[in-house]
């Protein structure tokens, strides 16, 4: 009786024992999958991964989806014995490298048992770049960030914005078109005249409200080119190429005084011809 009842003993831990303690022929096909490559800043990515299962047990679980060490989100799967039952995820990258992870975690079969598996966690290292002109190559291989027809090398050269498209002649010479120079002066002249001239007057008015300063200044300049006038007199020679020069800047700083406003637009007119020998160098 005794000899029946071990025998019956050991055939029940002979069944019991494999299923609770091997380790089964389940977990993840190798690999994380993308819906698009390459990756680029502010898309929206679908994660994919998919988990086999030939364990001989349907198998119950979670996958988790951890991207540079923090969890995004996590997709409770039932995997049937012999298939194969795909998860994905959404996700928006931001810029740089990053490392993609997918983690199969508390896994069961149907007795409610806790088992253990032979591929439970899979990576995947991806890189991230901007697509400034958004034609799909990103910034990092992309010789024209901007697409404006002019390299990165080349504007950087001339120290322009890469990022930040210019302008162009519909021949592609980099060179700014009659219609792009007087658009852009008609649009400066604009804004001078409804933002930076308020905003100047505003300025003298508080600081020389009746107009003291300024005559003050106009005083001063005419006094100095009368002294040089009246030294010349005396030596009966006329004015000598120095003092011609110096009546000269006089009458500039006295063209500036009463007419700032044409001041600005001169420095904007310097600008535009600095930017156009730029752009034929």
């Amino acid at each position: 009786m005794i000899k029946k009842t071990i025998i019956s003993l050991l055939t029940v831990i002979l069944f019991i024992t494999p299923a609770l303690a091997q380790t089964y022929n389940a977990g993840f096909i190798t690999g994380i999958w993308l819906s698009k490559t390459p990756i680029f800043v502010g898309q929206t990515v679908r994660i994919y991964t998919a988990v086999q299962n030939h364990s001989g047990f349907d198998i119950d679980g979670s996958v988790k989806f951890v991207i540079d060490g923090e969890d995004i989100d996590a997709r409770g799967v039932s995997a049937v014995n012999d298939r194969i039952i795909e998860v994905w995820t959404d996700h928006i990258f931001d810029y740089g490298n990053h490392t993609i992870e997918a983690r199969f975690i508390d896994p069961s079969i149907d007795s409610g048992s806790t088992v253990s598996l032979n591929n439970d966690l899979i990576n995947l290292k991806i890189f991230v770049d901007t697509d400034t002109d958004g034609d799909e190559i990103g910034d990092v291989t992309d010789e024209d960030d901007d697409n404006d027809g002019v390299s990165d090398e080349d504007e950087l050269a001339r120290g322009t914005n890469p990022l930040i498209a210019e302008s162009e002649e519909e021949d592609g010479t980099g060179l700014f078109t009659g219609e792009d120079i007087a658009s852009n002066i008609e649009e400066a002249t604009k804004f001078i005249e409804e933002n930076v001239a308020p905003a100047i007057g505003s300025v003298i008015e508080r600081v020389d409200p009746d107009g003291t300063i300024t005559n003050r200044a106009i005083s001063l300049i005419d006094q100095e080119k009368q002294n040089l006038f009246d030294i010349a007199l005396e030596r009966g020679t006329g004015l000598s190429p120095q003092e011609r020069f110096r009546i000269f800047l006089l009458d500039v700083g006295a063209f500036i005084v009463n007419n700032w406003l044409w001041f600005v637009l001169g420095i904007f007119a310097i600008y535009i011809l600095k930017r156009l020998a730029r752009k034929r160098d």
